[in-house]
């Protein structure tokens, strides 16, 4: 995370808003609740001090979705962070182009939340799915 403090400060300073999905990447379900807090507070304290006090609340996913009723109580009532979830996920988006773009494009509807990583494949396509969605709109 502290490699990226340039990348979530530009982020921030174009106005975008940022979300956290914590510092390690753990499987939240599998983690004791007292991990389950240091994660989330940890890596909002990291994107604060980045931001010059800008939170990331209430704009959290759960890595790999992965989620119960206590790490959602939890996540909300220590961090105030509600969850969110994918709409869209691109990791079908495994060949650059216009099918993958489509494809990703075709899976959403107003209010949808798409998850891309950061990788060069989806990476690839990301100015084809801004031009669907723009058009969609």
């Amino acid at each position: 995370m502290a490699a990226n403090v340039q990348t979530v400060q530009r982020i921030a300073m174009d106005g975008f808003e940022i979300g956290t999905h914590g510092t390690s990447h753990p499987q939240f379900t599998k983690i004791s609740a007292d991990r389950v807090y240091s994660d989330i507070t940890n890596c909002a304290n990291i994107i604060s001090n980045a931001t010059g006090g800008l939170f990331p609340k209430p704009y959290f996913r759960f890595p790999y979705g992965d989620m119960n009723a206590g790490v959602v109580r939890q996540s909300i009532r220590w961090a105030s962070c509600p969850s969110s979830g994918a709409s869209t996920r691109a990791t079908g988006a495994t060949t650059p182009g216009r099918r993958s773009s489509t494809l990703i494009v075709g899976q959403t509807g107003p209010g949808a939340i798409v998850l891309m990583h950061d990788t060069p494949k989806t990476a690839s396509v990301l100015p084809q799915v801004i031009d669907g969605l723009r058009a969609k709109a």
